[in-house]
């Protein structure tokens, strides 16, 4: 599949290794101006690189450049809040999707139902994703105004 269509600018990213340069080492164009990007490592190879989602597809990119999507999935609603992370500790990242206060975990890239589900927090908190204890798996934490909480298991609870 193709994240473009001809005559879509779509999203230009510049990339830089440092932050002394003003000048990006590499510019390319992937993705609709609309989409949302997402980064990640899809494939475990060490380096993250774009995905972008277009209503409940994700187009995704093993490498730094435009063109032809490496794979396409459907996961979620379009409506859905979705966050990166890597929930089984692979060294890939996949998808997760919260819809009100339930989320969905995907633990590969493939469409299809989500490997998890389970309830965490409330609709109006703001779902986080991230290694919170360094056991190299993804969790989730929720903010709360400016109180934050957080689950290391992949499991619901209060917050």
């Amino acid at each position: 599949g193709t994240p473009g269509k001809p005559g879509d600018t779509g999203n230009v990213f510049y990339l830089s290794n440092d932050w002394v340069s003003t000048v990006a080492q590499q510019v390319f164009s992937y993705g609709r101006a609309a989409d949302q990007v997402l980064i990640g490592d899809w494939d475990g190879d060490g380096k993250e690189t774009l995905a972008v989602r277009r209503g409940n597809q994700i187009f995704i990119q093993n490498s730094l450049t435009g063109g032809v999507a490496d794979e396409v999935i459907s996961f979620g609603r379009t409506d859905d809040t979705i966050v990166v992370g890597d929930w089984d500790g692979d060294g890939k990242d996949t998808f997760a999707v919260r819809r009100g206060n339930q989320v969905f975990v995907l633990n590969s890239i493939r469409s299809g139902d989500a490997d998890q589900v389970f309830s965490f927090g409330r609709e109006a908190d703001v779902l986080l994703a991230g290694d919170f204890d360094g056991d190299g798996k993804s969790s989730f934490a929720l903010q709360r105004g400016n109180v934050f909480f957080v689950n290391n298991t992949l499991a619901g609870g209060k917050a």
